[in-house]
């Protein structure tokens, strides 16, 4: 094995474990946010913990793409032009940045519009991945290897599942900025608690998909 080859499995590696754990993390921190008991400070610090915890898996789903991508070139599961694993990498890190800038940058019409643009973008890819996942499982000449073409169905459909979670959480925004101020309603509250729990079934799926992904990957199923 190439040191090149070793270095991609690591990351790729390290990827999963921060994902998966991270979510882990959100996943607790959830039911302490929803605590009625807890005084506001407590919560909003728990729900900036959420949040700040809710990074690691976006940045570990831009670089396991894109570095997922270089691994099964290199292996020889995935017969591309060069050129497409240098573009996966710029699409995946400027992925990233759009993201940072996003959970870090001032709020602003220019952030709204990202925020959009993002929306739009992962739906764009969920719609790719799943089309060349398609075309390689029906045989089609110089398809990928076929747990690659599942691996890449089941990361679009953690990425449709992302987006799931943060359809469920906008109603958090406005009911959070209510806490925070110290006088939320009892509508505020139930907002609260509805907005985390109905996450919980989407967040299952992915949890699920990740850890299918790596048994793929691994050749325990398949």
């Amino acid at each position: 094995m190439s040191m090149e080859i070793a270095l991609l499995k690591f990351v790729h590696i390290l990827a999963f474990v921060y994902w998966l754990g991270a979510d882990l993390g959100v996943w607790y921190t959830g039911f302490y946010a929803a605590n009625r008991k807890l005084s506001a400070e407590t919560r909003v610090t728990v729900i900036r913990i959420l949040f700040a915890l809710d990074m690691a898996p976006r940045i570990c789903m831009t670089l396991m793409l894109a570095i997922g991508i270089h691994l099964s070139y290199r292996i020889g599961y995935l017969p591309v032009a060069p050129w497409v694993i240098y573009a996966s990498y710029v699409v995946c890190l400027s992925w990233m940045g759009m993201l940072l800038y996003l959970h870090y940058g001032k709020k602003s019409q220019f952030q709204l519009a990202l925020t959009q643009f993002d929306f739009g973008f992962r739906l764009a890819l969920i719609a790719g991945l799943s089309t060349y996942a398609a075309v390689s499982l029906s045989g089609q000449s110089g398809a990928s290897a076929d747990f690659i073409a599942w691996k890449l169905l089941i990361f679009a459909t953690m990425i449709a599942c992302g987006l799931m979670v943060r359809i469920k959480l906008k109603p958090l925004g406005p009911a959070f900025a209510k806490l925070v101020a110290g006088n939320p309603s009892q509508a505020d509250e139930d907002a609260i608690d509805h907005s985390i729990a109905a996450t919980r079934p989407w967040m299952l799926v992915i949890w699920a998909g990740l850890l299918l992904s790596a048994a793929l990957g691994l050749h325990l199923v398949g």
